[in-house]
């Protein structure tokens, strides 16, 4: 059996302007530019990500509870450090500076978006006064206010604060023995 995926042509301006019965219909061609979102920021983005989600549900995870936020939502946050300080840094001191936007991301004045698609500086005052993790293909969307990124803030705020305390006192090799154990063999 195949399965063929329908794609519409439709730019974001006018997939905006749909009624949200509407955009069911265009959902498959979001998806293909959530790809290409990820994959235009090439292999070292795509590692960065992994080390990030493996420490946002830890060694610890368990099936019977919710990770500390959505897959997507730590790809946009990798994604905003990224785009920043990509050029410069290696995978220890993105890792770094991602700990650091997450533990500020309690602060109100965050606002993360991107302008692959869209001019993002023209949804900012949009979401002013509340933290703003903006979807890259629909700037109305802001994926900090559902789901377990909202059930889980503190506790994922709190555990980048932990990380970032036991990188200060003790050094980077305590920080991956704690988050990121070697499982046996």
């Amino acid at each position: 059996m195949v399965d063929i995926l329908t794609t519409f042509a439709i730019s974001i301006e006018d997939f905006l302007k749909k009624t949200e019965k509407e955009k069911q219909v265009y959902k498959p061609q979001m998806s293909l530019l959530h790809i290409d979102f990820v994959r235009e920021r090439g292999q070292k983005y795509q590692e960065f990500c992994r080390l990030a989600k493996y420490w946002t549900n830890g060694p610890e995870y368990m099936k019977d509870r919710y990770p500390y936020a959505s897959s997507w939502f730590i790809e946009l946050i990798t994604a905003s450090v990224f785009d920043v300080c990509e050029s410069n840094l290696n995978l220890v001191q993105l890792f770094d500076c991602f700990l650091r936007r997450v533990r500020n991301m309690k602060s109100k004045k965050t606002y993360m978006a991107f302008s692959d698609y869209y001019k993002k500086e023209q949804y900012r005052e949009k979401w002013k006064g509340k933290l703003a993790v903006i979807e890259p293909t629909n700037p109305n969307d802001n994926l900090a206010e559902r789901g377990h990124q909202v059930e889980n803030m503190t506790e994922l705020v709190k555990r980048a604060k932990d990380t970032l305390k036991t990188w200060e006192e003790n050094n980077f090799d305590e920080v991956f023995q704690t988050y990121f154990p070697r499982q046996p063999d």
